[in-house]
């Protein structure tokens, strides 16, 4: 790991397909791209961004066919510069509360492919965040992920395609 630190303009770096840790890339102080498809993430812990490590200058970030979980998302939500973020296929199920201090400057979110919208039969409890449809025999969504990325204040382009989504809940205004 010591002569990772040689790689000082290291811009771009693809290591999808492996088992790779995190954290252990922040040695590279110019990474702007970074690609870790399948690599079997599903908890991220961000070391302090102030301090000089490679994760405060990345724009792009791809975590496709992972595991992340919601706490991971808030850890991501902490990089200044990030712009684009893949979680496609991670079985999200829903997106995290953030606050306005999260994902600054987020422009294309892709979660293509995961679980957001799942709900069951009403044949058992309510799952958090539903109602039952009483004209059916399931539960109807309320979909808190929509109000949640509306919050993004530099969000332009999402991609949703391949979830379980019934339904475009409608926005307050100014959302």
């Amino acid at each position: 790991a010591e002569h990772m630190t040689e790689f000082k303009l290291l811009s771009s770096i693809d290591l999808g397909g492996h088992r790779m840790n995190f954290s252990s890339l922040r040695a590279f102080p110019a990474l702007q791209v970074l690609h870790l498809s399948c690599n079997h993430i599903s908890d991220i812990q961000l070391p302090n961004i102030d301090k000089d490590c490679g994760f405060k200058n990345l724009t792009a970030l791809d975590l496709s066919y992972n595991k992340c979980s919601s706490d991971s998302l808030l850890e991501l939500g902490s990089l200044p510069n990030l712009s684009f973020l893949d979680l496609s296929q991670n079985q999200l199920q829903n997106f995290p509360d953030i606050t306005k201090a999260h994902f600054k400057s987020l422009k294309k979110l892709v979660l293509r492919g995961n679980e957001l919208g799942k709900v069951k039969p009403s044949d058992g409890p309510a799952p958090p965040n539903t109602y039952h449809d009483p004209e059916s025999s399931y539960f109807k969504p309320h979909y808190t992920f929509f109000s949640v990325l509306a919050q993004l204040p530099t969000l332009r382009e999402v991609d949703l395609s391949s979830n379980l989504i019934q339904v475009i809940p409608r926005l307050p205004p100014g959302s």
